[in-house]
C-alpha cells in the first residue's frame, strides 16, 4: 500500500528558508549596529528597542524553525509509520458502527470563530507590526549616527547641536533600516493570515466521501474507496479530541476534533454554545456526536480500523518530566497517596456561604520599593553609557523653565516606567488569579479570561506542596474526566486582597484557603491527594 506524500516537504522547506533568511538578515543588522553604531550615546534611546524588538524577532524565528524541523516533520512521520504496528496501533476504542451513516444521508458540521475574536486578530494584527517595526527602527536611528544624526532622528532638534553632521550611510546601514520595517510587514502578514485561515472549518460527508473547507484554504476532499488508514493523534486523555488523518493513494485529508472546554454557563446563548474559543451551531454536545458519526461512517465504509499514532512519544515524555503539572492524567491523581494533615481540608472549616473568593494582595509597599531599586540602576546604566545626556540635558535650562520642566517630567516618567517593568515582569510570572468557588462550581479569573468547571464534572484533585522550610508556593490541580486542568498557586506568605480585611491579611488567607479546600471536599466529596511523590519520580 503506497500513500498519497503529505506534500509537507514543500512547506517545511519554506519555512525553514524563511527563518534562516530573517535568521541571515538579523545577523547583517546586528553586523551594522556593531560596526557602524554609536555605543556611548544610546543607552536611553535604544534600550526599549534591544529589549522589545530583538527578544521578539528571535522568537518568531525560533517558532519558524520548530515548525520547519519539528512540526511539519512529525506530521510526515505520522504516515511513514502508518503501516508500522508498534509505532500506530489500533486504539483501544474503536467508532461505533451503529453510529455511521446510510445511504442517502448526509452530515455536515463544523465551527466559527466569534466575531469579536475575529475582530481582535484584525485590529492587533497592525497594531503589533506597527509597535515591533517601531520599536526596531528606535534602536537602529538611535545607534547608527547615519541616521540618527539626521532629522529623521525625532530628537535632531532638540539634541542638534551634540550629534554633528550626519555621515553618509553604508549599504550596510540602509540593510539595517529596512529590517524592522519588512519584519513588522510580516508579523502583520502573519498574524492576518492566521486569523482568516482560522475563522471557520465545515466537513460534509456523503455517499461520495469527506470534504473538508476552511476559510482562505483549498478544499479537500477524499472518496470513501480511497481511504487506507484512519490514525488519530491525541490531544486529551478522553480519546475523543485529537488531529485525524484519513489517507489514501491519491487523496488526503486531516482534521481536527476540538477538545471540550468547560465554560461560564453566562457564555452560552441558546443552543450556540462556546468552547475552546470556538462556536459550535447546536452546541458542543451535537458538534462531538457528528463527529462520532463520521469517524463511525469512515470505518464502516472504508472498512479501515482507527488507528493511534505514537510518533513524539519521546518529546512528550521529556515535556512530562519538564512539566509533570500539565502532563498529569486523571489517573495519575486518583492513584497518589491521599494528602495528609495539616494538607487535607478539615471539614470543620467548611463554610456555610454561597460564594468564597480567594485572591492575593499584588501591589504591596515591597514592589514600590523595588521600583526604587531599579530606577537607581537604570539611573546609573545611563550614566554610565551615556554621560552625554547630561550636557544635552543641560542645554535645555537656556530654553526656559517650561522647557526644563517638561523634559525633566517627561525623563522621570520613562524612568519610573521603565524601573517598573522588571517587578511587573516577575510578578506576571507568578501572578495569582481569583480563584471563586459558588454553587455552581469553580471559575478562575485572571488577565487572560475566565475559566470554570462544575462540580459535577471534578473526579479528582490533588496539591504539589512546596519542600519543607521553602517559601514557593502550593500548586493545586483539579481534573476532570475530560481531561480539563484547573490550576493554581498559593504561594506561602500571601497576603488576602480586597477590601475590608481585619487584621493580619496573611493569616486572613491562609483562613480563606482553608476554607475553599474545604468546600470543595463538601462539594464533590473527593478526598485531596498528595503529588509529591509522583512529581518525584519524574
Amino acid at each position: 500500500m503506497s500513500l498519497k506524500r503529505s506534500g509537507l516537504g514543500a512547506q517545511a522547506v519554506l519555512w525553514g528558508a524563511l527563518g534562516f533568511a530573517l535568521l541571515a538578515w538579523l545577523g547583517v543588522t546586528i553586523a551594522a549596529l556593531v560596526i557602524d553604531g554609536d555605543w556611548q550615546h544610546i543607552f536611553l534611546n535604544a534600550a526599549w528597542g534591544f529589549f522589545i524588538f530583538m527578544p521578539i524577532v528571535f522568537l518568531v524565528i525560533l517558532v519558524m524553525l520548530l515548525i520547519a524541523f519539528v512540526n511539519l516533520p512529525r506530521r510526515r512521520q505520522i504516515l511513514l509509520r502508518a503501516g508500522d504496528p508498534l509505532m500506530t496501533p489500533p486504539a483501544p476504542q474503536q467508532p461505533d458502527p451503529a453510529l455511521a451513516l446510510h445511504t442517502g444521508e448526509t452530515l455536515t458540521f463544523g465551527w466559527r470563530q466569534p466575531a469579536s475574536t475575529t475582530l481582535t486578530g484584525l485590529l492587533v494584527g497592525p497594531l503589533l507590526g506597527a509597535f515591533v517595526a517601531l520599536s526596531g527602527e528606535v534602536m537602529v536611528f538611535s545607534t547608527i549616527p547615519a541616521f540618527g544624526s539626521t532629522s529623521l532622528n525625532p530628537f535632531y532638534d532638540a539634541f542638534g547641536d551634540t550629534l554633528g553632521p550626519p555621515p553618509t550611510p553604508t549599504p550596510l546601514d540602509w540593510i539595517a533600516a529596512a529590517f524592522p520595517i519588512a519584519f513588522g510587514l510580516l508579523v502583520l502578514s502573519l498574524s492576518l493570515w492566521a486569523t482568516l485561515a482560522g475563522r471557520r472549518a465545515r466537513i460534509t460527508a456523503d455517499d461520495r466521501g469527506i470534504t473538508y473547507q476552511r476559510s482562505f484554504q483549498r478544499t479537500r476532499f477524499i472518496p470513501w474507496n480511497d481511504i487506507h488508514v484512519l490514525i488519530r493523534r491525541s490531544q486529551t486523555k478522553d480519546g475523543s479530541a485529537g488531529d485525524y488523518y484519513v489517507w489514501g493513494s491519491d487523496y488526503g485529508i486531516v482534521f481536527t476534533v476540538n477538545p471540550k472546554i468547560t465554560v461560564p454557563a453566562t457564555s452560552q446563548r441558546g443552543a450556540r454554545q462556546r468552547n475552546s474559543g470556538f462556536i459550535y451551531e447546536g452546541g458542543y454536545e451535537t458538534y462531538i456526536r457528528d463527529a462520532a458519526r463520521l469517524l463511525a461512517t469512515i470505518s464502516a465504509r472504508s472498512f479501515v480500523p482507527l488507528h493511534i499514532t505514537r510518533v513524539g512519544e519521546r518529546a512528550n515524555q521529556g515535556m512530562s518530566r519538564r512539566f509533570p503539572l500539565l502532563t498529569l492524567t486523571l489517573e495519575d491523581i486518583q492513584n497518589a497517596p491521599l494528602a495528609t494533615a495539616p494538607l487535607q481540608p478539615d471539614m470543620s472549616a467548611a463554610p456555610h456561604v454561597a460564594e468564597i473568593k480567594l485572591n492575593a494582595r499584588i501591589f504591596t509597599r515591597r514592589f514600590w520599593a523595588e521600583v526604587v531599586v531599579w530606577m537607581f540602576v537604570f539611573a546609573a546604566l545611563v550614566v554610565l553609557f551615556d554621560r552625554h545626556i547630561v550636557v544635552d540635558f543641560g542645554q535645555l535650562f537656556s530654553d526656559g523653565p517650561l522647557a526644563v520642566s517638561a523634559a525633566t517630567a517627561f525623563l522621570a516618567f520613562m524612568l519610573v516606567l521603565l524601573a517598573m517593568m522588571p517587578p511587573l515582569v516577575i510578578r506576571s510570572a507568578r501572578a495569582q488569579q481569583d480563584i471563586i468557588a459558588d454553587v455552581t462550581g469553580l471559575k478562575r479569573l485572571s488577565g487572560e479570561g475566565s475559566t470554570a468547571v462544575p462540580w459535577e464534572d471534578i473526579r479528582a484533585w490533588g496539591v504539589v506542596p512546596p519542600p519543607p522550610g521553602s517559601n514557593k508556593a502550593a500548586r493545586y490541580l483539579v481534573m476532570t474526566e475530560a481531561g480539563l486542568r484547573f490550576t493554581w498557586r498559593e504561594p506561602a506568605n500571601a497576603q488576602l486582597g480586597g477590601r475590608g480585611v481585619q487584621g493580619d491579611r496573611q493569616a486572613a488567607y491562609r483562613q480563606r484557603a482553608d476554607a475553599l479546600h474545604a468546600l470543595i471536599v463538601a462539594r464533590t466529596g473527593l478526598p485531596l491527594h498528595d503529588l509529591t511523590d509522583h512529581f518525584a519520580q519524574r
